[in-house]
C-alpha cells in the first residue's frame, strides 16, 4: 500500500494575486512563466512517523505559540516522499531549474 500521494496542480496567472507570496519569491519562481500554462508534480506523506509539538511561549494569549514541526524526526518519512517524488520523475516531465530567493545555498538533485 502506497503511503503517499503523488499531486498534480495547475498553476494560472492568478497566483500572485491569490497568494501570500513576497513578491521577490513570486517574480523569481513564477515571474518567467506568468504567460504559460504551469503545473506542479508534488509528493505528499499521508501517514508521517514524526511528529513536531505545539507549546506556548508565555501566559500571555495574545503570543504565538512556539510551532516546531520536527519534518523528517523519522528517517522513513523521508523516504516515503523520495518514493514519491521518484514516481513524479517517472512521467519524464523537463524540469526548469528555479532559484528561490534565500535558498541558493541549497543542493539540488534531480
Amino acid at each position: 500500500m502506497l503511503s503517499y500521494a503523488v499531486k498534480f496542480a495547475f498553476i494560472c496567472s492568478f497566483i500572485h494575486e491569490s497568494t501570500i507570496l513576497f513578491f521577490q519569491i513570486y517574480k523569481a519562481v513564477f515571474g518567467p512563466y506568468e504567460n504559460w500554462p504551469l503545473f506542479a508534480c508534488v509528493s505528499q506523506h499521508l501517514q508521517p512517523k514524526s511528529r513536531g509539538t505545539v507549546r506556548l511561549k508565555s501566559t500571555n494569549p495574545y503570543d504565538s505559540p512556539a510551532i516546531d514541526p520536527n519534518y523528517f524526526e523519522n528517517p522513513e518519512d523521508l523516504k516515503v516522499i523520495v518514493e514519491g517524488k521518484w514516481s513524479c520523475q517517472k512521467l519524464e516531465i523537463k524540469a526548469d531549474p528555479i532559484n528561490i530567493p534565500g535558498c541558493n545555498f541549497l543542493l539540488i538533485i534531480s
